[in-house]
């Protein structure tokens, strides 16, 4: 997957912005969805928005779905 949220020193965000090359995102998120994984569609790419509801599973979750549907 390719992130396309800022990232740098001092910058940190709940928000991922990112892609999978090859894959359609619109596609690629009603897959994530079908796993359980809710993710949005902005600007072309998928949006991912781990908060205090998340937990460590959520985002082991939300990995093992984009790979297994990539």
């Amino acid at each position: 997957a390719i992130v396309h949220s800022p990232r740098g020193e001092g910058i940190s965000s709940g928000i991922v912005l990112f892609e999978v090359p090859g894959q359609n995102p619109q596609s690629l998120r009603h897959k994530l969805l079908e796993d359980g994984v809710v993710t949005s569609f902005r600007g072309g790419h998928l949006r991912a928005a781990a908060h205090g509801y998340n937990d460590e599973n959520d985002i082991d979750r939300l990995v093992e779905s984009v790979r297994r549907n990539s």
